[in-house]
C-alpha cells in the first residue's frame, strides 16, 4: 500500500514481486485516525491469502512504525499513532511500515534506472517532495530519520524566513502557483503542464516551476553529489518534462560549478506507478 497525500495505490504481489492485481482510490478527508485506518483495511479487499501487509507513507516513520510527523493534510490525522499496530489489530496480519520516498528508492534500485548505482538520490515531486539518499543499495536515514527530507530544505529565504522546498517544487505547489497567477482555472498539475504548450499563463508558471527544481537538484548535488538524480511522482510519466527538469538543472551546473566537473545524472523513474509498492514490499522481506 502507498499512502499519498492525493491518492492511495494498493496491489498484490506474489512472492517473486510480480504485481498480481493493482487499484488506486482518493485519499480520505478525514481528521479521526480510527475512521481513517478503518477506511483503509475495508479498502483492501479480501486479505484471506494475504501473508502481509506493506505500507508506505510520507513524513518520518520511526523503526517501530510509529509516525512521527504530520506530512500532509490528508494524512497528518496518522500523526502520533503506530501504523502496524492500528492495522495488525483490524486484521491480524504481520505490518512492515516506511517512508515513501525510501520505498521508491529501493524500488527503482532493485526494479529500476538506479540498477547497481554506487550512489543515488530519489526525488520525488508529489503532494509535497520526497527524497531519499542511498550509497548502494543502503538508504541513509540519518540520526533522526530526516536525512535527504528534501521539503523540509530552504530553495531560498525572503525577509529571513525560508521559503521551504515544496512550497516551490511539489506538484502541489505548481497547482497554486498557477491558479494565483491565471484566471483560467485548469483541473490539477499534470492539466496545468499539458496546457503550457498552448497557455500562455501555464507556460510562464511552468518555467519558474521548472527552474525552481533545477535549482533544488543543485542543492542536492552538492549536499550529497550522487551519481544518479532520479525523478519520481506524477511527473515521471511524462518525459519531456522531466528533460525539460534536466537541461535546466545542467545549465544551472555549468553556471555555478565549473572545475571540476558535476558528473551527476538525472535519470527518470523507470517505474513511475509502481517503484513504491515494489520497493516497501522488498524491504519488508530483508
Amino acid at each position: 500500500i502507498d499512502i499519498g497525500g492525493t491518492f492511495i495505490k494498493f496491489a498484490r504481489l506474489s512472492e517473486n514481486y510480480a504485481i498480481q492485481a493493482s487499484w488506486s482510490i482518493d485519499t480520505f478527508a478525514v481528521t479521526d485516525s480510527e475512521v481513517f485506518y478503518d477506511s483503509l483495511v475495508a479498502k483492501m479487499g479480501n486479505l484471506q491469502d494475504v501473508k502481509r501487509i506493506t505500507i508506505c507513507l510520507p513524513g518520518i516513520v520511526s523503526d517501530d512504525y510509529d509516525i512521527l510527523s504530520k506530512a500532509s493534510p490528508r494524512v497528518k490525522s496518522m500523526y502520533g499513532t503506530n501504523i502496524a499496530h492500528e492495522i495488525r489489530k483490524r486484521t491480524g496480519l504481520e505490518v512492515f511500515a516506511c517512508n515513501d520516498a525510501h520505498a521508491a528508492a529501493v524500488g527503482e534500485y532493485q526494479f529500476g534506472s538506479l540498477k547497481n548505482t554506487i550512489s543515488s538520490f530519489t526525488y520525488v515531486i508529489g503532494t509535497a517532495v520526497g527524497g531519499c539518499y542511498m550509497i548502494g543499495n543502503s538508504v541513509q536515514k540519518g540520526s533522526d530519520n530526516y536525512a535527504a527530507s528534501i521539503s523540509m530544505m530552504p530553495l531560498s529565504f525572503e525577509a529571513n524566513k525560508p521559503i521551504w522546498t515544496y512550497t516551490r517544487c511539489s506538484a502541489n505547489a505548481l497547482f497554486y502557483q498557477y491558479h494565483a497567477y491565471s484566471k483560467q482555472p485548469l483541473p490539477s498539475a499534470r492539466a496545468i503542464i499539458e496546457a503550457a504548450e498552448r497557455n500562455n499563463d501555464a507556460a510562464t508558471v511552468v518555467d519558474q516551476w521548472v527552474r525552481d527544481i533545477a535549482r533544488s537538484l543543485f542543492q542536492v548535488s552538492v549536499a550529497f553529489n550522487p551519481h544518479r538524480i532520479a525523478i519520481g511522482g506524477g511527473v515521471s510519466n511524462n518525459p519531456h518534462i522531466v528533460q525539460r527538469i534536466e537541461h535546466a538543472y545542467l545549465e544551472v551546473v555549468q553556471q555555478y560549478l565549473h572545475t571540476p566537473p558535476l558528473t551527476t545524472k538525472v535519470v527518470c523513474f523507470q517505474n513511475p506507478a509502481h517503484a513504491h509498492l515494489l520497493g516497501v514490499a522488498y524491504l519488508a522481506n530483508q
